[in-house]
């Protein structure tokens, strides 16, 4: 690997970045030891417009090593989006099942980063992605697709309290037990500026006297945390339509959908079915 480094740093010398990353390349073919040296360097020099146009050239080619760069990139939450920019000049993603995950825990970090823009592309490029996933609102087997969280419905789900989707993403059960109360669902979208009427049908199984539930929409912009809509209460002991509106206003260009729900007091807690779930704009919308 001596042989290697020096070669490197040579072709860096002189401004041969192909030649630096094939010499990278074989380098990190050696195996682990090269990637505690090298990994950290080659996440650094993301930064650089030119090296990640030449890297994404090696990418399209899956190298052996590609992988465990991406979890070593997630495990340090830096250069995070200039990894998934490389990405995007490749055009792809490798197609197997085991990066699906990597790709999905992606997404994940560049949500939590805010990186919406860089996400939206990172997500346009991965293999079966559908464009459905991110601009569908309701609940079908494309919005609920885990591969695309949290740009599709994103369901928490623990022992006490939680939700799951059924019915091939048709419908989602909630619920939490006595005293438990967490935000168990969200979706991050794009709305563009508008008067969105919400819709859902809600399907109380059980549900004690103090049981709630909390659907929010927040701007999710960075230095931005306002709440958009927010409908707090106890359910109707009858299945019945929630409905609300909100208003995305210019310079909100990314938003936070959520559901929150508590058990309350009672054995009882709560279990809940929704179903049905519209987000559309308004016929008589117009932004001030």
């Amino acid at each position: 690997m001596t042989t290697q480094l020096w070669l490197m740093e040579r072709a860096t010398q002189s401004n041969d970045l192909d030649g630096a990353l094939r010499h990278y390349d074989t380098a990190l073919r050696t195996g682990p030891a090269s990637h505690a040296i090298l990994f950290p360097i080659l996440a650094r020099a993301l930064d650089d417009d030119q090296i990640r146009a030449h890297l994404a050239v090696r990418l399209r080619r899956n190298p052996p090593w590609l992988a465990l760069f991406v979890e070593h990139v997630l495990t340090n939450r830096q250069h995070m989006a200039n990894l998934a920019r490389t990405f995007v000049l490749a055009g792809t993603t490798p197609p197997e099942p085991g990066f699906e995950l990597l790709s999905s825990a992606m997404l994940e970090v560049l949500v939590d980063q805010r990186q919406f823009e860089v996400a939206r592309e990172f997500l346009a490029i991965l293999p079966r992605s559908h464009a459905r996933a991110a601009s569908s609102m309701g609940f079908n087997e494309a919005s609920t697709d885990a591969r695309f969280r949290p740009f599709t419905w994103d369901p928490l789900t623990g022992s006490a309290v939680g939700a799951e989707f059924e019915e091939g993403g048709k419908a989602l059960r909630a619920f939490a037990g006595s005293g438990e109360r967490a935000v168990i669902m969200r979706r991050y979208v794009a709305l563009p500026p508008a008067t969105y009427e919400f819709a859902v049908r809600e399907e109380p199984v059980e549900a004690g006297p103090d049981a709630t539930r909390v659907w929010k929409v927040d701007c999710a912009m960075r230095g931005s945390d306002l709440a958009l809509a927010k409908v707090d209460g106890s359910l109707a002991r009858e299945p019945r339509t929630t409905r609300f509106t909100f208003i995305v206003r210019p310079g909100c260009t990314y938003q936070r959908i959520s559901l929150e729900v508590a058990g309350g007091s009672d054995q009882l807690g709560l279990s809940l079915l929704a179903r049905d779930l519209s987000i559309k704009a308004s016929k008589r919308s117009q932004i001030i």
